[in-house]
């Protein structure tokens, strides 16, 4: 579309002009004529730009100066010489040329213009007073040139030769009905409609008219008027002009008028009826407008930034500058780069390019349809008529979210409570809630996301410390708060408010809360945190000292899911149920890695869940106490699977000293369950030490792998239990399916039977789990045996230990455990299969190398062992006290060395400082020996994971620099123990030896060269010789020339170019070749900097020879210093051999 705009813009009339001599008025005038005749010369560029055709039209002009004349000028087309011939297809030579015709008069003159310069013309684009517009005038007469002009004379004839030859004009001149005045098929003038009462007077009804069918549309669908006075006269008063003797029409709104008004600007450029005129005479004809290319056909941007352009520029050339405003209906839509684009008349056909933007609204909603117009703020006068330009742009909907935004926190005041969002320069916690609530600014918050989740942290300046709250704050959008860790950000309700009140305003979301301590809420639901609707997830909190006179004494959720990871609940409580979590109707409440000690509640002492499923899983209840149901939790027509945690020492006042279940489901894998505590009021009625079931059938409850065992009833002594009566486990389980579990006695066994499914009944506690005295009675020794929970460990010959079954040892989806409740580093399965409850009794396995074999072969520098080989250890995180001994054990000298290569401190690499070894920078142990047949030694701190010792493995080195060392093979071997009593298999591999490198020899190189300044460069020695014994190629070998004594900056060591043929040195560029083949690359030779070859693979011995021998010198100095330099040569041949160093005189002569 562009390339076809642009062949229509070129597409345009030339004009040349004649301007006849003879006189020195006008155009010849020396004062003002060039003005005129630029003038002229401008009127003609832009007219010819209207027109769709390539020629150019020559044109004679003259000067005159007719002061009685009242004329302003005249112009007449040449006739063409070719034959005649009857009908519409003459209108003279320009005509016939701007028709697309030939050029019937070679190089003769097109046209006449004759201009009366006795008027008073304006000489510029404005007219003042008294003046005449010259550029109209100029405009006029070229269009009767080329066009605009009836061929009917004033007698009724036809200015050609022959009387029945008109132009295409002639063809639709008429009377007012419309009647041709010429026949259309004869071509005779019909002398009936042409006479002097027709063409006379200033009625409408009256005179001649244009009938074409172009025009009449332009007209209003009516004929248009053309000048026809009574008294006809020939020339400027026939039918080739408009009408403007009738008040019906603005003569300056038409350029074709017979006459100008003086002292104004008159019309400058053809009407849209005009126009539609000459296209009726056959002229192809482009009205002044705007072009306007959009790339591709439409403009489309998207609401991601995507961007598109289109281009603008003017159908026509101006006389003066045009002003075009691009116009935007929705700028919150559509960006544009240029909102005023400004044409010339030089610049008029150059398409300006607009670039446009979409814009993001940050909402999901359809496409944008944006109005683009273009409208003029500034036009010429051949632009009066112009009209705009409009079209669509589309700004695609990318449903371009706001992006989340991240709040720190700054000060740990609690401010501002008033809800003013006064700004002091600090963001509070309640200012960045605030902001991101609402998304909009709050004090010294900025908006909030509304599409992502907000994030809030903590300055790091902040040291922690505490935010004491003056009120509830409040969470209503999905958002993220991480704290700098439980126990060093703290926010206190003062035991007057709750600290946290999630209500989402769509009831639905996720809010993570991490990283903090919660301490001193208060309310009636949820002391610390009330969550309704919401999905909440806490991680790494730390919960102290929070109350609820109802329920949740910590955390009251409703409806949406609640997951809480490595978390502490510690002395919270509640005056209903969960003295630390209270759960009600959401999908799901999930619990890792959590400590839940020392909560109080009427119900469920640490949690209670209604119409959940709970998911408990490596985690511990200790010391929680119910003053009526559930010590540890209360479950209340939910589902709960609990696996890898501990139950101990929790009490309730009446059933269920650890679990309570109504009316749900109960599943218990790999659980400890001991010293819990029912009917601790000592009141009759309270059963079920460890676990209580209310009115459950046998499918309603499961133990697998479970210790149930030493939990009892009330407060009596007996000499079997070393705590109260025994009370394990009260109610049903499946027994069935229940299996490979330790209960505690027979009677309270929810069923199940001794050597029933590897089921254990009857069993001391205290010879199955840890224990220690507390005021003289027997208690589970809960304490920290590694990982992120307490656990009570088995203890020696217990039976729980290997007696587990591994295929019921899976977590709540199934998948088998991994670990015990310690989690990583403590397998679930260590020995011959599990023990039974949340310890697992760990057996050490040993750390094991691989791909440690095979030889590797030592011939110069120093040789890595093994770049490959692997170390891993199953259960050891670290080799902390552990060791990695390498040795010779076979053929060892005393000459050998066994050491560690120095890769650096970077990510991955092992580096050496003194006798410590480092793993990317961090110091992993400390090492002795490996000389003198003294095995290398690396003893290991906790920095060493297995993955550091590999990297040191395959770090190891030999080497034997000696220049008589002996090439009998050695065997070398690895051991590397764990620091937990394991050590791994001993590998070995083989190490060949070469025979030391014999070095290379230069010979021939001595005695004098004499060099002449100002001279030619002259050779160093052409007779030096070079030999290695065994070195075939010198494949990173170098040759190093220096001047070593008197040398000057101006001095130049180079290589002389001989060629590319055989035994030639060449030189191109950095590169040096022999025979044509690139044997190295040099830098150095001037400034003092000696000349220096590094070689490749291809540097045979004799190419260095060669070479050698085309090592020049001279000096770049005419005069330089006579002092003799002297030159040294040094080779190394790449395999650790240097040659001797040889030197030489270069005498100044």
């Amino acid at each position: 579309m562009c390339q076809q705009l642009e062949s229509r813009l070129l597409m345009t009339i030339d004009f040349t002009f004649v301007y006849a001599g003879g006189n020195t008025i006008g155009f010849n005038d020396p004062v003002n004529g060039s003005t005129y005749r630029s003038q002229l010369e401008s009127c003609a560029d832009t007219l010819g730009t209207w027109f769709e055709t390539d020629t150019t039209i020559k044109i004679r002009v003259t000067s005159e100066s007719d002061p009685s004349g009242n004329w302003l000028a005249s112009a007449s087309p040449i006739d063409t010489s070719v034959v005649h011939t009857q009908g519409f297809n003459n209108g003279g030579i320009p005509w016939i040329k701007a028709t697309g015709g030939g050029d019937a008069n070679g190089t003769g003159n097109d046209a006449n213009i004759e201009v009366n310069f006795a008027n008073s013309f304006a000489t510029g684009l404005g007219v003042g007073a008294g003046q005449e517009d010259l550029v109209a005038t100029y405009m006029h007469e070229l269009m009767h040139a080329i066009g605009f002009v009836s061929n009917v004379t004033q007698g009724g004839g036809s200015y050609f030769d022959t009387s029945t030859q008109w132009s295409l004009y002639d063809k639709y001149l008429s009377d007012a009905n419309g009647t041709p005045i010429i026949n259309q098929t004869t071509f005779v003038l019909n002398k009936t409609l042409w006479n002097t009462v027709k063409v006379g007077g200033t009625s409408p009804s009256t005179g001649l008219f244009f009938n074409g069918p172009n025009a009449r549309a332009a007209n209003g669908n009516q004929p248009v008027a053309l000048y026809s006075p009574a008294v006809w006269a020939q020339g400027s008063s026939d039918g080739s002009h408009v009408r403007d003797n009738s008040g019906s029409i603005n003569v300056d709104d038409y350029l074709m008028v017979a006459n100008g008004v003086s002292g104004r600007v008159n019309g400058r450029v053809l009407n849209p009826v005009e126009f539609a005129m000459m296209k009726d005479a056959g002229l192809n004809m482009v009205q002044p407008g705007l072009d306007l290319v959009q790339t591709d056909g439409s403009t489309i941007v998207t609401e991601s930034g995507g961007t598109d352009t289109f281009s603008v520029r003017l159908k026509t050339r101006p006389l003066a500058n045009v002003i075009v405003n691009v116009g935007n209906s929705n700028a919150g839509e559509v960006s544009l780069d240029k909102l005023q684009l400004t044409f010339t008349p030089d610049n008029w056909n150059v398409p300006q390019i607009v670039t446009a933007t979409g814009v993001a609204d940050h909402q999901i909603d359809p496409d944008a349809a944006v109005g683009i117009d273009l409208t003029f703020a500034q036009r010429d006068d051949t632009y009066k008529f112009a009209g705009t330009a409009a079209f669509t742009a589309t700004n695609v909907n990318a449903d371009f979210p706001v992006p989340a935004r991240t709040y720190v926190v700054t000060t740990l005041l609690d401010q501002p409570l008033n809800g003013a969002g006064d700004t002091d320069g600090l963001l509070s916690l309640r200012e960045a809630l605030a902001a991101a609530n609402a998304n909009s600014a709050f004090g010294d918050a900025l908006p909030g996301s509304p599409d992502f989740a907000d994030s809030i942290t903590f300055a790091p300046e902040l040291g922690g410390g505490t935010i004491s709250l003056g009120g509830v704050l409040s969470i209503t959008d999905d958002l993220t708060i991480t704290g700098p860790g439980a126990g060093s950000q703290t926010i206190d309700g003062q035991n007057l408010y709750q600290i946290f009140n999630i209500a989402l305003t769509d009831f639905t979301g996720q809010v993570n809360i991490s990283g903090l301590t919660l301490t001193n809420g208060n309310n009636s639901m949820g002391g610390a945190v009330f969550s309704l609707g919401a999905d909440l997830a806490l991680s790494g909190m730390s919960f102290q000292s929070n109350h609820a006179s109802y329920q949740g004494g910590a955390v009251f959720q409703m409806t949406g899911a609640l997951s809480v990871t490595d978390s502490v609940f510690n002395g919270n409580t509640a005056d209903d149920g969960g003295g630390a979590i209270h759960a009600d109707g959401g999908p799901l409440l999930e619990i890792h890695r959590s400590t839940f000690t020392g909560n109080t509640a009427k119900y469920g002492g640490a949690i209670d869940s209604f119409a959940n499923e709970l998911i408990l899983q490596d985690s511990t209840l200790s010391g929680n106490f119910a003053s009526s149901l559930g010590g540890a939790m209360i479950l209340d027509n939910s589902s709960a699977k609990i696996s890898n945690s501990t139950l101990v020492l929790n009490s309730a006042g009446g059933n269920g000293g650890a679990i309570y279940n109504e009316r749900g489901e109960l599943v218990l894998r790999n659980t400890t369950v001991v010293g819990n505590r029912a009917n601790a009021d000592n009141i009759p009625g309270g059963n079920g030490g460890g676990v209580w079931t209310f009115n459950a059938t046998d499918t309603s409850t499961a133990i697998y792998n479970s210790i149930v065992a030493g939990n009892y009833t009330g407060l009596t002594l007996n000499a079997n239990q070393t705590m109260g009566s025994a009370d394990e486990f009260k109610g049903k389980a499946l027994v069935a399916m229940s299996s490979h579990n330790i209960i505690g006695t027979t009677s309270s066994a929810g069923g199940l039977t001794n050597g029933t499914n590897g089921n254990l009944l009857a069993v001391n506690w205290t010879t199955v789990v840890a224990n220690l005295l507390v005021s003289g009675i027997k208690a589970p020794d809960l304490k920290n045996n590694g990982g992120p929970t307490k656990t009570v460990a088995l203890i020696a010959n217990s039976p729980a230990l290997n007696a587990g079954n591994a295929n019921e040892a899976v977590d709540a989806s199934g998948n088998a455990l991994a670990s015990d409740q310690r989690g990583t580093g403590f397998l679930r399965s260590s020995g011959s299969t599990i023990d039974i409850g949340a310890f697992e009794t760990q057996v050490n396995v040993a750390p094991v190398i691989a791909s440690f074999d095979g030889n590797v072969a030592f011939a110069g520098p120093a040789v890595v062992l093994d770049a490959d080989a692997t170390v891993s250890d199953s259960d050891s995180l670290d080799f902390s006290a552990g060791k990695l001994t390498v040795s010779l054990t076979a053929n060892g000298q005393g000459s050998d060395v066994l050491a560690i290569r120095n890769q650096g401190t970077g990510t991955g690499q092992i580096g050496v400082s003194d006798s410590n070894v480092t793993f990317a920078g961090v110091v992993i142990g400390t090492f002795t020996g490996g000389k003198n047949k003294v095995g290398l030694s690396i003893t290991f701190n906790a920095n060493a994971t297995p993955s550091a010792v590999q990297a040191l493995l395959r770090n190891i080195t030999f080497i034997n620099s000696t220049a008589t060392r002996s090439t009998v093979t050695r065997t070398v071997r690895v051991i590397v123990t764990d620091g937990d009593g394991g050590t791994s298999v001993a590998v070995t591999k083989s190490i060949t030896v070469a025979a030391p490198n014999d070095p290379p020899v230069v010979g021939a190189f001595a005695g004098g060269v004499n060099y002449s300044p100002g001279g030619n460069a002259v050779a160093l020695d052409d007779d030096a010789t070079v030999n290695d014994a065994d070195s075939a190629n010198f494949d990173s070998g170098t040759l190093t020339i220096s001047l070593t004594a008197n040398g000057q900056s101006t001095d130049v060591l180079a290589i002389r170019n001989d060629g590319t043929g055989a035994g030639q040195i060449g030189v191109s560029g950095g590169n040096v070749s022999f025979g044509g083949v690139t044997i190295g690359t040099f830098t150095g030779g001037t400034s003092k900097v000696g000349l220096k070859i590094t070689f490749n693979a291809s540097s045979t011995p004799v190419a260095i020879q060669a070479l050698l021998r085309a090592i020049t010198f001279k000096s770049t100095l005419a005069n330089p210093v006579t002092t003799a330099r002297t030159v040294r040569a040094i080779l190394t041949d790449g395999d650790g051999g240097t040659s001797a160093a040889v030197t030489k005189a270069i005498n100044i002569v």
